[in-house]
């Protein structure tokens, strides 16, 4: 199965990218791909064991990776995410789909691809609005006000501002 392969690799991949900095720290970030921070944290932990990462757990443990700053993870996390946006994509889960692509947005910016990363995060919008995913959406155009910012397009940044605060709202988040 495909899956099971892209987590054997990136397995590897993650434990050479730990070198001496130790286990990578999944925290309670990667609750966005519906998984308990525990859950997570068992993620990042069977990348040591021999046990096969299912492709949940092997987003979480690369998105965990990346966003821990991990030396060489972040080129990695971009290929799993990218692996597993299209692993869910043919699974017809767009859910899943919009979290891994969040995670590659994420990374971009992370390595300072912007328009990689504006085409991730725009995409992860429209799949969580047709999802009726309000809270899904407000987090993706949040990625989408961070690229208009770097990018100096204030004027677009206070729009996407305005269109996430009602988003997260419509979520029944407290601003």
């Amino acid at each position: 199965d495909e899956a099971v392969r892209a987590g054997e690799d990136a397995r590897s991949k993650l434990q050479e990218a730990r070198g001496s900095r130790g286990r990578v720290r999944v925290h309670a970030a990667t609750t966005g791909l519906g998984l308990p921070a525990a859950y997570a944290v068992g993620a990042a932990n069977s990348a040591s064991s021999s046990a096969p990462m299912t492709p949940d757990l092997l987003l979480a443990a690369a998105t965990g990776a990346a966003r821990q700053g991990e030396d060489g993870a972040l080129e990695e996390a971009l290929k799993v995410a990218a692996r597993m946006r299209d692993y869910f994509r043919r699974l017809g889960d767009a859910k899943k789909e919009a979290s891994a692509l969040m995670t590659v947005c994420s990374t971009q910016l992370l390595l300072g691809n912007l328009e990689p990363a504006a085409i991730a995060a725009k995409r992860a919008r429209m799949l969580y609005s047709e999802e009726s995913d309000a809270g899904g959406r407000g987090e993706a155009m949040r990625l989408q006000l961070e690229v208009h910012c770097r990018r100096g397009e204030f004027r677009p940044a206070l729009q996407t501002a305005e269109r996430a605060g009602a988003a997260f709202r419509e979520a029944g988040d407290k601003l």
